[in-house]
């Protein structure tokens, strides 16, 4: 898994702490840059360090003993990845990894750094205790899902989450694509993406799919 590294980051501000608390976490942190499908783990594992996403959008995905990926969630800009802080060497933890879905810039956080602001600044608090809310809340509700729904409601809970993301209705993905997300294959995926069109719930074109709300 490659990534490239060391790119300027200035003039942004992490709304959770603040313009100030960003520009001094900002001298203490190691710049990251990733090109668009950049595979990336070592953020997730290094116990040292947290990532924060400055820019861009990455996917989280979760691979199984037989190689199988599913996609989790994503990270989006001024968001804190708060796996490597959880338990780095818990195996499920080891087993996720992320894509860059664009050109994205991040940075690697002294986790001794965060421990330290926690204590005296409520909103480096704050930051924190969501990151990990919601992580925790996303990885296990995902996780649930995969073991337990049908690929028909993995499929639904899939689109309605891209479409959410992506704040429009029309999806650019390939049905190949959905399959390797969803850990399925892509005719069944074009099997059930047909009968969901034929109950009005979206319209096929060529590696694009619209939802109908």
């Amino acid at each position: 898994m490659k990534s490239n590294l060391e790119t300027k980051t200035s003039g942004y501000t992490i709304p959770a702490i603040g313009s100030e608390l960003t520009r001094q976490t900002l001298k203490v942190s190691r710049k990251l840059y990733f090109q668009t499908g950049d595979l990336i783990s070592y953020f997730i594992h290094d116990s040292n360090h947290a990532f924060i996403l400055l820019s861009g959008k990455l996917k989280l995905y979760f691979q199984n003993n037989q190689k199988t990926d599913y996609f989790l969630n994503h990270l989006e800009p001024g968001q804190l990845c708060a796996l490597s802080m959880i338990c780095p060497d818990l195996e499920l933890i080891q087993s996720i990894y992320a894509r860059a879905l664009e050109d994205s810039e991040g940075i690697l956080v002294p986790i001794a750094y965060i421990q330290h602001q926690v204590t005296i600044h409520k909103s480096w608090g704050r930051f924190v205790s969501s990151a990990y809310h919601k992580q925790i809340s996303n990885l296990m509700h995902h996780l649930q899902y995969n073991l337990f729904s049908s690929m028909d409601q993995r499929l639904e809970n899939y689109l309605d989450k891209e479409r959410t993301n992506h704040r429009k209705s029309i999806i650019q993905l390939s049905h190949q694509q959905i399959a390797n997300e969803l850990g399925s294959s892509r005719e069944v995926i074009s099997r059930l993406l047909k009968k969901m069109e034929l109950q009005g719930k979206l319209k096929l074109k060529r590696n694009q799919i619209e939802i109908i709300v």
